[in-house]
């Protein structure tokens, strides 16, 4: 994200003159910096290198991003923002046991049924929190050319949750409980099937909204 501001380099080096006369060149960098009047294109801060003590940012990334931003806006890059977003994330996550495959309804058309997680557990959201499913851990990669995705975003939909599977214990359902796959289908009961989400960058599975329910007897739908 840029915003247009005229920088003239000789400024700087003006800038950067006067401060040192009136503090010393301490901070003659930073203070000139500070007030807009460097050259993007070289300071190596904005440039992707590190500038001190500053963080290592991705050169090619960063030269990428100023390219399409000049594209877009027909004029030179001059401003750098960076943006602080707090993100939320449970500390604890209670566990419902390992994931062996979901059914999915792909947004192309279609049922696409997903397997092989190699350990990816399935778990929710701990009391007081409204139902949230989690896929954690193992192999959630996913081949987007069975749900007829090509191109990928980084983050994509690909379809609606019908049925999910699982193995875990449950010893407080007596003939029906015990050690076992559990099946649940979703929607059965007219509810609002969840929407099952890919981060194709982390290969991540999410599942979304939804007007599931989680009960001691299991997923309700």
């Amino acid at each position: 994200m840029t915003r247009k501001r005229t920088l003239n380099p000789p400024k700087f080096d003006r800038c950067v003159k006067d401060v040192k006369k009136r503090s010393g060149a301490a901070n003659a960098y930073a203070v000139c910096t500070a007030a807009g009047t460097r050259n993007p294109r070289r300071d190596p801060a904005l440039r992707g290198e590190t500038a001190g003590k500053g963080t290592r940012r991705n050169p090619s990334e960063y030269q990428s991003a100023v390219e399409a931003s000049e594209a877009f806006h027909g004029t030179d890059a001059s401003e750098l923002i960076e943006v602080k977003t707090d993100i939320f994330e449970h500390d604890n996550l209670f566990d419902l046991g390992e994931l062996v495959s979901i059914d999915i309804a792909s947004v192309n058309g279609g049922v696409v049924k997903l397997h092989g997680f190699e350990g990816a557990r399935l778990a929710a959201a701990p009391k007081g929190y409204p139902f949230q499913l989690f896929i954690e851990g193992g192999d959630q990669s996913v081949d987007l050319g069975e749900f007829d995705i090509e191109n990928p975003h980084e983050l994509e939909v690909l379809g609606e949750l019908k049925r999910i599977k699982y193995y875990t214990i449950k010893h407080h359902l007596g003939k029906d409980g015990g050690e076992a796959n559990y099946v649940h289908k979703l929607g059965e009961n007219g509810g609002k099937r969840p929407t099952v989400t890919y981060d194709s960058v982390n290969k991540l599975v999410g599942i979304v909204g939804g007007d599931y329910t989680i009960l001691p007897e299991g997923i309700d739908n």
